[in-house]
């Protein structure tokens, strides 16, 4: 009964030492894993930055705000928002009229015009087109 307690004690420690082992080696996989997949999420991390600081770049020019120096020229006082606003909104006139100007007709479509009448259309565009 002896050399059976013996022998049980001693596989069970015998298993226990596999056990152990195989864990270690398990654990030094594990850790080998995590730390592969750990670089490959480093790795991706910094192209996906790299690509959105490109796309940014292109996208929106140099910044999304202007630097304070440019900031404070645009920033209008009172006065001088109301005088741009009114010269906006001031009537600048209407181009002259050109009193020596012949009528025009609204002209046929080119696809309609028989071929006599293309001729003359051309010979018109070209004389006008002479200085």
């Amino acid at each position: 009964m002896k050399s059976l307690v013996i022998t049980f004690v001693a596989a069970t420690f015998s298993f226990g030492a596999i056990g152990v082992l195989a864990q270690s080696t398990d654990a030094a996989k594990a850790d080998a894993a995590n730390s592969e997949k750990a670089k490959k999420a480093e790795d991706f991390a910094a192209k996906e930055k790299a690509m959105q600081d490109a796309s940014r770049s292109s996208a929106s020019g140099t910044g999304a705000t202007p630097p304070p120096a440019e900031a404070k020229k645009l920033k209008m006082s009172g006065k001088d928002a109301m005088e741009s606003e009114m010269t906006l909104q001031k009537f600048k006139g209407s181009k002259p009229v050109d009193k020596n100007a012949k009528a025009q007709a609204p002209m046929k479509s080119i696809s309609k015009m028989t071929p006599e009448e293309r001729a003359e259309l051309r010979k018109e565009v070209v004389k006008e087109a002479k200085p």
